[in-house]
């Protein structure tokens, strides 16, 4: 059973230890709260100074003046050994010290920053005292709110270990199952930030923890089917990731896809009677189970460079991520939901190729090889041994799988790595002797990939008639479609 396996894994501590259950504090002194807060490890303060400052702006967009003020909040500055009378280390713009310096900026004038008391807020922006007074009742509640983590760390509390651990099981189970419950992202990214800095949760989030948690279990216990055994060492390899991947930006699916894009995925999708993400997704396998020509087939796979089609910060993830792990549970595990549904789709279709693709075909006949190809084969002979053999093992791996790709029945294809190859070596042969050729060249190699965009081959050789004059690829190839404008950009940026 679910529950089981996990008491199995920790039979000494699968249970929840105590915690409170309700908020004891009483109300600080300012003496008292600026103590407790000076007792905090540096980690400790930084984290309920930025829980405070994300607070604070909730609280001030919440006003309906301030939401369309010229002037928007930015951060509380908080000088804890503020005493009156004496040297202070914040001021406000009119000079006077502060224990408490509000910043703003300008929505106007972004670089427009202005540091001053709260009391101020009306004399230097103009900001109605009725307003100023909702800001400091606002201010003032969320003081006392983080009163409950300063009560705790009097009391000895600590970060809930045995409840994280717990929590990371339940989203580990999560991303099993086939229709995964949404759980609260800010709430586990708070989580992360009170685990980093051993500082005790907010009662209520302990609280909805929990809830969380027994959510997880309905829905696996409600399941049609039950889930495989997890293994311990999956899930404690997820446990151990956890921290770094938890803190990409969400991924937005929908948002994936550049304008520019869009035209050329609908109509591949309607083309091959799939989804648009497939193309993405059937690249990305391809690029994933290249381990032998892996840093040619990243720099050169679709849309990762001059495109938006999807966030850097995820492409960095997925490729340290697959050297990790080899495409396995761990692999899968800790990528998000639309990416592991798109990869094992694609991975079912390469598991079952189509009718061409299984149908059998005549072999090459075999030619006798004349005296010009053998000169031909030893000038290249001659080269390949000039090279370093790290350098000879990458390239025969490439120019295996370009001839494999020209001994192949010339049926129709799509796009893909060998294709671009193909197309960037035949636009390096371009000169102003041979463009109608190469053009030809270009469209039957278009054609072949069943490229249907009008003037494409005119338009790459225009595109690289004009690089040969400024060497400036992006103005030249700007009006090139997105997929071939990142791939050819790729290329080109890697010559020497």
């Amino acid at each position: 059973m679910y529950l089981d396996t996990y008491a199995n894994w920790y039979p000494q501590n699968h249970q929840l230890g105590t915690y409170p259950r309700r908020n004891g504090a009483r109300q600080y002194t300012e003496a008292e709260r600026t103590a407790l807060y000076k007792a905090l490890t540096p980690a400790q303060q930084n984290v309920v100074a930025d829980y405070k400052r994300r607070q604070i702006s909730s609280a001030m967009l919440n006003i309906s003046y301030m939401r369309d003020a010229e002037w928007q909040f930015v951060q509380r500055n908080v000088d804890p050994d503020y005493v009156r009378g004496k040297q202070a280390k914040y001021h406000c713009i009119c000079h006077r010290p502060l224990k408490y310096q509000f910043v703003l900026r300008s929505r106007k004038h972004p670089s427009e920053v202005k540091k001053l008391g709260i009391k101020h807020f009306s004399d230097h922006l103009g900001i109605p005292m009725k307003v100023v007074s909702e800001i400091q009742a606002g201010v003032h509640r969320i003081d006392l709110a983080f009163d409950e983590l300063l009560w705790l760390k009097q009391r000895g509390d600590k970060f809930p270990l045995d409840l994280w651990r717990r929590y990371v099981y339940a989203h580990f189970t999560n991303n099993r199952l086939a229709q995964p419950y949404k759980m609260n992202h800010h709430l586990w990214l708070r989580l992360l930030d009170f685990k980093q800095a051993d500082m005790p949760i907010f009662i209520l989030d302990y609280t909805t923890v929990q809830k969380e948690i027994a959510q997880v279990d309905r829905l696996v216990y409600a399941a049609k089917e039950p889930l495989a055994p997890a293994q311990k060492e999956t899930f404690e390899h997820y446990l151990a990731d956890v921290q770094e991947y938890s803190k990409l930006p969400l991924f937005q699916f929908k948002n994936f896809w550049d304008p520019s894009m869009r035209p050329f995925l609908t109509e591949w999708a309607q083309k091959h009677q799939a989804e648009p993400g497939d193309f993405y997704f059937r690249g990305l396998l391809k690029v994933l189970q290249s381990p032998e020509r892996w840093k040619f087939a990243w720099q050169t796979f679709p849309f990762k460079a001059g495109t938006k089609m999807v966030q850097p910060e995820v492409s960095k993830y997925l490729y340290e991520l697959s050297r990790r792990y080899p495409l396995d549970d761990n692999f899968f595990n800790e990528i998000p939901l639309a990416f592991r549904h798109g990869l094992r789709k694609a991975l079912r279709q390469q598991k079952t190729p189509s009718v061409k693709a299984t149908a059998s075909t005549p072999a090459p006949k075999k030619r006798p090889a004349s005296k010009a190809s053998q000169i031909a084969a030893l000038q290249l002979y001659n080269q390949w041994r000039g090279i370093t053999a790290e350098a000879q093992a990458a390239a025969f791996a490439q120019f295996k799988l370009l001839v494999e790709d020209d001994l192949t029945p010339q049926a129709a294809k799509q796009p893909d790595q060998i294709f671009f190859d193909k197309l960037f070596n035949t636009l390096l042969a371009l000169n102003p002797l041979n463009q109608v050729q190469i053009q030809q060249a270009v469209q039957q190699l278009l054609n072949r990939y069943s490229v249907t965009t009008a003037g494409l081959a005119e338009q790459l050789i225009q595109a690289l008639t004009t690089y040969q004059q400024t060497a400036d690829f992006t103005s030249s190839f700007q009006a090139i479609p997105a997929p071939f404008y990142a791939e050819l950009a790729q290329r080109f940026n890697d010559l020497p």
